[in-house]
């Protein structure tokens, strides 16, 4: 196969499957790091339900990853993951904006989580239980 031929069916078919597990991980990744943020400002208002809140946590680390990644693939009848060159969302036609602005939304939110995390950790009563305050430093 030479450098300007394009690959075979089953590489091409290869890389898609590739780029749309690639897709569904990385967004899951930031997924979960928005899960983390959305665990401190739980922890630090006060209020952890553990069996409710895993289960929500779970629906956001793994559900909305997929949610996005089906639609994508459907949409585009997965023309777009992959190209001959890299097994990865296609520049052209706007898909890795199914990547980006998701990424970007929570990469937003998260920073948001964390400014109030901040404020409230730095209050003057940002906790509230003693004892708590005393673990803390």
């Amino acid at each position: 196969m030479g450098p300007t031929s394009m690959p075979s069916v089953p590489l091409m078919g290869l890389c898609t499957v590739t780029a749309a597990f690639l897709h569904f991980f990385f967004l899951a990744s930031f997924c979960w790091v928005l899960t983390e943020a959305w665990q401190s400002y739980l922890a630090v208002i006060g209020k952890m339900r553990s069996r409710l809140i895993r289960k929500r946590f779970l629906c956001l680390g793994w559900g909305l990853p997929a949610l996005v990644v089906a639609v994508s693939v459907g949409f585009t009848r997965a023309r777009g993951y992959g190209t001959a060159s890299y097994c990865w969302l296609s520049l052209e036609g706007g898909l890795l904006y199914a990547f980006v602005g998701p990424a970007a939304v929570i990469v937003l939110v998260n920073m948001l989580i964390g400014i109030v995390v901040f404020n409230k950790l730095m209050s003057r009563d940002g906790i509230s239980d003693k004892s708590k305050k005393q673990r803390a430093g």
